[in-house]
């Protein structure tokens, strides 16, 4: 059920990167859109994959997709 209260600040996060690009304001590099993208398919392709097994390896799914799209955000902060 952790999943469900995280769509609240995924769809901020969105909502404030599109809302900066519209006005002007594009990130100063492609690989923000990159990693942006990557989540918005990587994570749903995730929650529709761990649905077909266990509680378990749901679980575990998802605890891996969260890792990794944290390792994209983080790695997105850090360029800049």
């Amino acid at each position: 059920m952790g999943h469900v209260r995280l769509l609240p600040s995924c769809r901020r996060e969105r909502l404030a990167g599109l809302a900066l690009f519209v006005t002007g304001h594009p990130p100063q590099r492609l690989l923000h859109i990159v990693y942006g993208i990557f989540a918005v398919l990587f994570l749903p392709g995730a929650y529709a994959w761990a649905q077909t097994g266990s509680k378990r390896r749901e679980a575990v799914i998802l605890a891996g997709a969260a890792w990794i799209v944290a390792i994209a955000y983080l790695r997105g902060i850090s360029t800049g």
